[in-house]
């Protein structure tokens, strides 16, 4: 049985153009930027989320004020409106008083 010869391994195809560009500009920034990256970026994405948390607890805090004034202005709309029904409302008639039965005198 004969041997397989290894087949070397092909070696990357050089990337020509935007993308050979594209990441040297990548590796100048990079080689710029300080060593303890991972610390920086930690406290960035920390404080990221710090913010994140803040921006939705005040749309809470400001959708629970909405709604609370929502339902004291609906509130004093259907007390108004119950007002204008009444003061709108016909009088109504005076009360008719029931005739006096006369008692019989006793003889």
């Amino acid at each position: 049985m004969a041997t397989r010869k290894k087949k070397a391994k092909k070696s990357p195809a050089k990337r020509s153009g935007a993308v050979a560009r594209a990441q040297s500009v990548i590796a100048r920034v990079e080689a710029q930027l300080p060593s303890n990256v991972r610390k920086v970026v930690r406290r960035g994405e920390k404080a990221g989320a710090e913010a994140e948390k803040r921006i939705e607890r005040l749309i809470r805090d400001l959708r629970k004020q909405l709604n609370n004034a929502a339902v004291a202005a609906r509130k004093e709309a259907v007390s108004l409106l119950d007002r204008l029904e009444a003061a709108i409302a016909p009088a109504p008639a005076p009360k008719k008083k029931a005739p006096r039965r006369r008692m019989k005198k006793k003889a």
